[in-house]
């Protein structure tokens, strides 16, 4: 037991719970990704030895009897109690857990196992009080390590401990950025003196340090180096976020609106040319069933067709020329519920035929990265039949991997001469195609069907070919 927690047999219960601690960081399943299961087993390996060890009659027992002697002890008072969950475990010695966060846990009582069970037992006075009491920055310890490895979000961390000039400094800095970046940056404090274990965990050495945690939990973090200010820092953490909003203009709005169909489409019509934190979190946070796009109050023709007058707006669009404005306060948790509410009641996208361009291709459509099927028919100008026809054929097939698309074959002459027929279904992503040599719907439907099933004969390319416009002559 001694040798699991790496400490001498002559160690008080000082050097005990600290050594208990650091292996605690070490074997935490959720920082341990990669074999969660083995981290478990070692977690409850050194959790059985630091019950025995802070126990002064199971540790005299052992000391002289060993291992076999404490089981035979431990038969004969037929204790019956045995823990082997993690979460339980960890709940007990710490007050959180995976699943439960009690704020008194780490602070104001510390759980031994005892011989009739779990015996909770005063702490002395915590050596420095807790700085962030009643804010919305997070104070860290060991009973809610867990958030920060779980984290979705960025986090940064001060370090602070006693007689730390620089902390009270920056003190009414850090409540500010947890306030103003709540729910979009998460702000959080460790008491160096009281969770000495923590700051070494992160190679924090001096407290007044500052460090980011970047939000994908398998990169590492960092200390942050530059000005101490609120602007310096929220700028910074900021930067740090990852952002799934697209910028749209008059030129892409039919790829961004047409993409994804089973996605709402949510914009921001807004003057300024940073894209907001707040519109960054939501991003990430609904990037499953939300599609965020931000238009420049110089896309007149946008704000003229959605009729934006007042910046900024927030719009869930309806169809390409209606949209839902968002009337409430811009904050997180009100933003966040309105999206939530639309997602889920405005349904998926209507499949759609339409027109394939070079602004198509860019934005990942039949190209080498698209890995759906494209029925493009070559025309030199589109009637409404063949509109109408591909239209029902893109409700046919709504569920299967396959766009449907003409194409001028004047303005994208090159493109088009790098097939054979007047109808094909394209797998740029195998840079091979199928010729469909009818032009009725349910000859198409046959022809789509064979090759979605498998079958088919295709011709492969020697290049990918590009839709490059041709210019006309001056």
């Amino acid at each position: 037991y001694y040798g699991l927690l790496g400490v001498p047999r002559n160690a008080d219960e000082k050097a005990i719970r600290k050594a208990f601690k650091k292996l605690t960081l070490k074997y935490h399943p959720d920082k341990v990704k990669d074999n969660k299961e083995e981290a478990e087993q070692n977690f409850m390996k050194i959790a059985n030895a630091y019950e025995v060890l802070m126990d002064k009659d199971k540790r005299a027992i052992y000391d002289r009897y060993g291992e076999e002697g404490l089981k035979e002890s431990q038969q004969q008072q037929q204790q019956q109690h045995s823990h082997t969950n993690f979460d339980d475990v960890f709940s007990n010695f710490f007050g959180g857990g995976r699943q439960r966060f009690f704020q008194q846990g780490g602070r104001n009582f510390e759980f031994h196992f005892g011989g009739q069970g779990f015996q909770k037992q005063p702490q002395e006075e915590p050596k420095t009080p807790p700085m962030f009491e009643k804010t919305d920055v997070l104070e860290l310890e060991m009973s809610n390590i867990n958030q920060l490895f779980r984290r979705e979000e960025v986090w940064i961390v001060l370090f602070y401990g006693k007689n730390c000039k620089q902390c009270e400094e920056i003190k009414e800095t850090w409540i500010e950025l947890a306030n103003k970046l709540y729910g979009i940056i998460k702000l959080a404090a460790v008491n160096c003196d009281e969770d000495e274990e923590l700051c070494e965990e992160f190679d924090v050495y001096n407290t007044g340090t500052i460090v980011y945690f970047p939000d994908n939990t398998a990169s590492s973090h960092e200390k942050y180096t530059g000005e101490r200010s609120y602007k310096a820092i929220a700028d910074f953490a900021v930067s740090k976020m990852q952002s799934f909003v697209r910028y749209v203009n008059k030129n892409n709005f039919e790829e961004f609106y047409h993409s994804y169909p089973s996605k709402l489409k949510v914009v921001l019509f807004t003057q300024k040319k940073a894209t907001p934190p707040l519109l960054k979190a939501l991003s990430k946070q609904f990037k499953d069933k939300v599609l965020f796009g931000e238009v420049r109050q110089s896309e007149a023709e946008l704000v003229e067709r959605f009729h934006v007058e007042n910046f900024p707006t927030i719009m869930a669009l309806k169809n390409e020329n209606q949209g839902e404005a968002y009337k409430g306060e811009v904050k997180k948790d009100f933003l966040e519920k309105w999206v939530r509410e639309m997602a889920y009641s405005t349904g998926s996208q209507k499949p759609t035929a339409r027109e394939y361009t070079r602004n198509a291709f860019i934005s990942g459509k039949c190209n080498k990265s698209d890995p759906n099927y494209c029925v493009i028919w070559f025309v030199e100008e589109p009637t409404q039949e063949v509109k109408n026809t591909l239209q029902k054929l893109a409700e046919v097939f709504e569920k299967d991997p396959v766009d449907f698309y003409w194409l001028d074959k004047r303005k994208y002459s090159s493109f088009a001469e790098e097939f054979e027929g007047e109808v094909v279904i394209y797998r740029a992503k195998r840079k091979k195609y199928s010729t469909i040599n009818c032009s009725d719907e349910s000859c198409i439907i046959d022809h789509v069907s064979n090759i979605l099933s498998g079958g088919g004969a295709f011709k492969k390319l020697d290049v990918f070919p590009e839709p490059i416009e041709l210019k006309p002559e001056l």
